[in-house]
């Protein structure tokens, strides 16, 4: 079973929601379902071993979550 998930662009950067997505890769299928300029929506589907879709969801959003503020942190200590 899928879920679906709204995310802001001005929050996330698409670079970390890429690199996420790759991370997940082995554990759950996540797709981009729609994306602007403002907001992505991503879907996501665990495999069949992984039926825990809200614990995959939000493990998959802590991650995301954890590279956001990594390249934040780092771009902020750049200038």
């Amino acid at each position: 079973m899928s879920r679906r998930i709204e995310l802001s662009t001005t929050v996330y950067p698409r670079e970390c929601l890429r690199q996420a997505i790759s991370a997940y890769s082995t554990v759950c299928r996540i797709e981009v379902i729609n994306e602007s300029s403002r907001e992505c929506v991503i879907e996501i589907n665990p495999t069949p071993d992984n039926r825990d879709r809200e614990l995959l969801s939000h493990e998959f959003l802590n991650y995301l979550l954890d590279l956001t503020v990594e390249h934040y942190l780092k771009n902020k200590l750049a200038v």
